[in-house]
């Protein structure tokens, strides 16, 4: 996704306004109008805008105290309007312990010959095994997206054929998770095994609310089983290697997140 469509101004920029100021106001009618927000009454804007302050003097802070273009950086995204307690009940919530079913393989590094040799970096994206980036909207559907990315990529590799995966038919379908209000991705891979398989998204396309199952979705993309690894750096460095994995991160302080570089 291009860079203007995270924030309205490079990052490099951002670091000139103070976090007071004629200039704020304007960068922040200027964010309005790139973002299509606006307020119900003119308490609410003040409201917004003074979020707004406080979410730009942390991006400055954060961007100043990077060491390495390597480290990533922050800016104006589209949640600059947002406190960060506002952004975490939104868009974050405690990971639930997964349900028990027989479809897993707990990983053990006698099980891969192939983990020596491994290359220092994998890029799934250049290979074309990722799709692209979607919005999940306010919906908590992160753990849907994790799971038809991590099954897309693999179907790619198999096949030689990206095909986007219904994130909807998680939401919807999933006995174990409870849609919009969140969700756990092992749970998510164990109805698409128990299920024989997932429709596609142009067939069950995303609408970022929860809505009724589609008993007669196709499955158009299937799995067999799923393979947990044991939480080291090793496991996941060996099985990225071979295909795009799902992973759980703390998001707190990636709220105003723009990319790297």
């Amino acid at each position: 996704m291009p860079s203007n469509e995270y924030s309205i101004l490079h990052n490099d920029q951002l670091s000139k306004f103070s976090s007071s100021g004629e200039e704020v106001l304007q960068l922040f009618q200027l964010w309005q109008k790139e973002h299509g927000r606006e307020y119900g009454n003119p308490e609410e804007e003040s409201s917004r805008f003074k979020i707004f302050q406080r979410n730009l003097l942390y991006i400055n802070e954060k961007n100043a105290k990077r060491k390495s273009l390597l480290q990533y950086h922050l800016g104006l995204n589209k949640f600059a309007d947002m406190s960060p307690e506002e952004f975490k009940k939104t868009y974050l919530h405690e990971i639930e312990k997964p349900s028990k079913w027989d479809n897993k393989k707990v990983h053990d590094d006698e099980d891969d010959e192939s983990c020596e040799n491994l290359p220092s970096s994998v890029d799934w994206r250049e290979k074309g095994a990722v799709t692209e980036v979607r919005d999940q909207g306010n919906c908590q559907s992160h753990w849907a997206f994790s799971v038809t990315g991590a099954i897309e990529g693999l179907h790619k590799i198999i096949t030689n054929k990206l095909v986007p995966l219904s994130v909807q038919e998680l939401v919807d379908c999933d006995p174990a998770s409870k849609g919009c209000a969140g969700g756990y991705y092992f749970n998510a891979f164990g109805y698409v095994i128990n299920n024989g398989g997932i429709d596609t998204e142009a067939d069950y396309p995303y609408i970022a609310k929860n809505g009724t199952c589609k008993e007669n979705a196709n499955k158009a993309v299937s799995i067999d089983n799923l393979l947990v690894l044991d939480g080291s750096e090793e496991a996941l460095l060996c099985r990225a290697s071979k295909q795009p994995v799902s992973v759980s991160l703390d998001a707190t302080g990636l709220q105003s997140y723009t990319g790297l570089g």
